[in-house]
């Protein structure tokens, strides 16, 4: 076996800690991951009343991995639970009412859903399926509802749908 100087020992601690320091800022959880968030809070209404269990989402075109989320109580009102990515967002909405499990057993989409449900009958059972309880226009990703998202964030990102 070969003995190592003290000193050198000593030396090569030294280099790793030094190391160790100059590699923790790059290794992520810190606050310049992604685009720069705000705080987004409002109230969601369908037909001027407020629908507890209302899914919104905030998507900004720039950064389509970076959405954000938020469901309403029994007031409408929501909160974005990571806030939004600044700037322009599309807006979207979910609320589904009736059994959803006809969804899970048929593997079924949204789009599956509207058809199956304009034909009366799912599955040949006789029965009502599910049923989407926002308006065609604000259920996918694909909404033309925007809203601006300030760098200060906002508490009156509020949508009638």
């Amino acid at each position: 076996m070969f003995s190592i100087d003290l000193r050198v020992m000593r030396q090569i601690m030294a280099a790793c800690v030094l190391f160790s320091f100059l590699a923790l800022p790059g290794c992520g959880g810190g606050e310049d991951d992604g685009p720069p968030r705000a705080s987004v809070s409002g109230r969601v209404t369908i037909d001027g009343k407020p629908v507890e269990g209302v899914e919104v989402h905030f998507i900004n075109p720039d950064y389509p991995n970076n959405g954000s989320f938020g469901l309403t109580d029994s007031e409408g009102n929501y909160r974005l639970a990571k806030g939004a990515v600044v700037g322009l967002n599309n807006i979207f909405f979910s609320k589904i009412v009736g059994d959803e499990s006809i969804l899970k057993e048929e593997g079924m989409d949204a789009a599956q859903l509207e058809a199956m449900n304009a034909a009366g009958t799912p599955g040949g059972k006789g029965q009502q399926g599910p049923k989407q309880l926002v308006p065609e226009e604000f259920t996918s990703e694909k909404s033309k509802l925007t809203f601006e998202v300030p760098a200060g964030g906002t508490t009156k990102a509020n949508f009638d749908l």
